[in-house]
């Protein structure tokens, strides 16, 4: 990422956060992850040397108001960090997962809002 940023070819990234840290390898479907690789995307993002948002399709089954905060923290003060309602589209792969409700997720929002003032919901 950071070379094609230097060369000019990329103008906006849009990252995904999977989950709080310590839930990262097992929302992303690993045993294990070296999670210092996802540190410095974060930070080279947060450096401004590119426009960018985080972002996190948010599951019932995968995530809690708990695990979205520790996320939050993670990236505290984003330019823009998104919590996606989850949608299925039918095609999914290893799993069953369901959404939660609106108001549900306007409360999870809440709690994200502590360490990133300016999140937002999409796709509701």
């Amino acid at each position: 990422m950071k070379a094609l940023v230097a060369e000019g070819l990329v103008d906006y990234v849009a990252m995904d956060i999977k989950n709080s840290p310590t839930l990262y390898a097992e929302t992303a479907g690993l045993e294990e992850l070296d999670f210092s690789r996802i540190e410095e995307s974060v930070r080279f993002l947060m450096s401004g040397a590119v426009d960018y948002e985080f972002r996190t399709t948010v599951t019932r089954e995968l995530h809690s108001e708990e695990s979205l905060s520790e996320a939050a923290q993670f990236i505290k003060g984003a330019k823009r960090y998104y919590l996606q309602s989850f949608i299925d589209s039918g095609d999914l792969v290893g799993g069953s997962f369901s959404a939660y409700s609106g108001d549900e997720m306007q409360s999870l929002l809440e709690a994200v809002k502590a360490f990133v003032p300016n999140a937002q919901i999409r796709g509701q």
